[in-house]
């Protein structure tokens, strides 16, 4: 229980940080690695108000109660986020360059953005396994 709100937390402060720099940035494709956020988001200060909303919303599900079933609900939105940054990481990946255009092997691009694939799998497996265990005990 304890390794999942870790996880939760840590994806909660990696993505506080990202929206705060999105936020005051002036070229904003420098700041985080999110190219497919950019093709969603027009306006890349949008898409850190819905990651901060996102953040929020984790931060209430993981420090205040609800039924079972909603509170696995408040971890989505940052969930979604995740899978946008994984799927931008695997972009990267299979292009051989950044969002910013910098090129490198594949090989570096692959061990830069491991984290992001590994924080999104235990993410996944965290939300589910909190929601199981929590249901456990009511």
């Amino acid at each position: 229980m304890k390794l999942n709100k870790l996880l939760i937390a840590y994806a909660i402060i990696l993505q506080l940080v990202t929206a705060i720099f999105l936020l005051g940035a002036q070229e904003p494709i420098r700041v985080a690695s999110l190219g497919i956020f950019y093709n969603l988001f027009v306006i890349p200060q949008l898409g850190a108000i819905l990651m901060l909303l996102g953040v929020i919303l984790a931060i209430v599900g993981l420090k205040f109660g609800a039924p079972n079933r909603l509170r696995f609900l408040f971890f989505l939105p940052q969930y979604i986020f995740l899978l946008l940054t994984s799927g931008s990481a695997l972009n990267y990946i299979m292009q051989g360059q950044y969002a910013d255009g910098v090129i490198r092997p594949w090989q570096f691009i692959f061990i830069d953005q491991l984290h992001s694939l590994i924080l999104t799998s235990f993410y996944t497996l965290s939300i589910f396994n909190f929601r199981k265990e929590k249901s456990e005990r009511t």
